[in-house]
């Protein structure tokens, strides 16, 4: 299997400008997603070039949470990688994987933390373990792409400590929606889906049948 016979050799988080509207445009808001590249092992070449590699992103977003993926459809990455956020490793995918899971951002919902919090809570992880050298943020740790934004944010009392909305307040929810445009994305969803919002899922009504009951004795 794939996932047996290639290695990871380097993580290093990518950037591009966040599809957000206006205000993703204005803030200069960014998306970021952590960019594996892999390397065959070497027992395993199979008369392949013994310097081939392949490049896949790990990605959090809104529609399917986090998954692997190639580059979309006329992506690219104006920042690949992030100064300074480059790290060479090697290590098995399952070792890489079973980081990447232990982050609490890979569990949380989208509106507590985002792709940035994702990305470097996993070179958090990946650093704690040894797998890579992180001298450099050794001090002050890995921040987010848009660290400035966030420490405005929760000056005003927006986000935690961490930098994170908490789901279920209006205030965090204000907050989000600065992230968000002002909903736009949400409402150019529910125009084209306008089924999303009457659509439910009710309680069948279970009624038995004489034929369904069985005499006991």
């Amino acid at each position: 299997p794939w996932s047996q016979t290639w290695r990871v050799c380097c993580v290093e988080e990518h950037c591009r400008d966040a599809s957000l509207g206006l205000w993703g445009w204005v803030f200069r808001l960014k998306h970021s997603v952590l960019a594996v590249h892999l390397q065959p092992q070497a027992a395993d070449l199979h008369g392949r070039d013994e310097h081939s590699a392949d490049l896949m992103y790990v990605d959090k977003n809104a529609d399917i949470g986090v998954g692997w993926r190639r580059t979309g459809f006329r992506e690219s990455f104006n920042e690949a990688p992030r100064a300074l956020h480059s790290f060479a490793t090697d290590l098995s995918i399952h070792e890489f994987w079973d980081s990447v899971m232990t982050t609490k951002a890979f569990s949380e919902a989208q509106e507590r933390s985002n792709c940035q919090h994702f990305v470097s809570e996993v070179l958090s992880e990946l650093a704690s373990r040894g797998h890579i050298n992180a001298d450099a943020f050794a001090e002050n740790g890995f921040t987010l792409r848009n660290q400035g934004i966030a420490d405005v944010l929760r000056s005003w009392g927006y986000l935690d400590e961490g930098c994170k909305a908490q789901p279920g307040q209006d205030v965090q929810r204000q907050a989000w929606r600065l992230f968000m445009s002002w909903d736009c994305k949400a409402g150019a969803a529910q125009f084209l889906t306008p089924w999303m919002q009457k659509f439910a899922l009710r309680a069948a009504t279970m009624t038995a049948t004489n034929g369904d009951l069985l005499e006991e004795g």
